[in-house]
């Protein structure tokens, strides 16, 4: 069915959590002023029919088509939280079932960080919610609800994994192509992922190549020295990461599984961004992503007191990549609005 709609997620896509959450995107998060869920269900209690039918999410779909943000997606890591309506309508194909599956993986492993992140042995990336001391744990009911829902498998054109969790860390990864069947599907199903490329070495990468046929890489490096990647990552190896990324960039069939570098921005790495840029050159990627530093630690994301120096971040990026001719994107302007917005208010 053909529809018009300002937001085609609610119509197409679903995300589900190691807990059983159901929300309709990864925008669909809790607002910490709020005791409003951003959820529409849980697997754990209810069928996934049961869910993606229920009237929470045919609200959801009647708010959307009326061009009404509905309150489930009125947090501000929605893209049109800041924007005014009317939205920009566009063409959306709804059909049965979504045909994106966002999985997130259990926030209660890493290779960075283990089981524990607060042994001083090897503690979490400084960037990672599980450096935070408030911290906690999820159920990891992962198996199950993917059992759950392996039945939307011949509707899905894309499988996103995403999560604070390395994917490749216990063969989780892995694990999870067996849970949904995914050999079954992978020559018509995407599949993406997000890694920081520490073990994804030669055996690992030949096994990803041949079971993923279709596939979106992100490499996410957040650095473009050694010296800066040890300090946000923890893990002293920077160049066996980009040299795992160079050789994915000569294995991979470029018209069909494709690479991405993507570089979360503070106050830690901001000076390093012409680097990265480079970095991605040389990995002849589909393109760059640049994205402002979220989450607890305040220390090193952008704020009034140094949004410039960002903004000017973003600029020197834009030059390079233009120089280079490197595809780029940005998923929120670096220094968040804040220089513009500041500049107003002194007017």
């Amino acid at each position: 069915m053909d529809i018009k709609a300002f937001c085609s997620y609610p119509f197409n896509r679903v995300r589900v959590t190691a807990e059983g959450n159901v929300a309709m995107c990864c925008f669909q998060r809790q607002d910490p002023l709020s005791d409003e869920s951003p959820y529409i269900g849980n697997l754990l209690n209810d069928t996934f029919d049961d869910i993606w039918y229920s009237e929470v999410a045919e609200e959801i779909r009647r708010s959307t088509l009326d061009g009404v943000l509905h309150k489930k997606c009125n947090s501000p890591g929605c893209p049109f939280y800041p924007l005014k309506s009317p939205y920009p309508v566009q063409d959306v194909v709804y059909n049965e079932y979504p045909t994106f599956l966002e999985i997130d993986l259990p926030n209660t492993h890493c290779n960075v960080g283990l089981e524990d992140p607060w042994n001083p042995k090897h503690p979490a990336c400084v960037m990672c919610e599980r450096a935070s001391p408030l911290f906690k744990p999820e159920e990891n009911h992962l198996e199950k609800v993917i059992g759950k829902i392996k039945h939307l498998m011949p509707n899905l054109l894309q499988v996103h994994i995403q999560g604070i969790a390395e994917p490749f860390y216990k063969d989780l990864f892995f694990n999870l192509l067996d849970w949904l069947n995914y050999d079954d599907y992978k020559n018509r199903c995407t599949m993406s992922m997000t890694t920081n490329g520490t073990l994804f070495n030669r055996k690992t990468r030949e096994m990803y190549l041949e079971r993923c046929p279709h596939s979106i890489t992100n490499f996410s490096i957040d650095a473009a020295t050694p010296e800066t990647y040890t300090a946000i990552r923890k893990l002293p190896v920077f160049d066996k990461v980009l040299e795992n990324l160079y050789a994915f960039d000569l294995e991979r069939i470029r018209n069909r599984q494709f690479l991405r570098v993507c570089n979360n921005i503070n106050n830690m790495n901001v000076h390093e961004v012409l680097g990265m840029v480079h970095i991605a050159a040389r990995a002849n990627v589909e393109y760059v992503e640049f994205n402002p530093t979220d989450g607890f630690n305040h220390l090193i994301l952008v704020n009034e007191s140094n949004c410039g120096q960002f903004k000017k971040a973003q600029k020197l990026i834009e030059e390079e990549c233009e120089r280079l001719a490197v595809p780029l994107n940005f998923i929120r302007p670096l220094d968040m609005g804040l220089t513009d917005r500041l500049v107003q208010i002194t007017l």
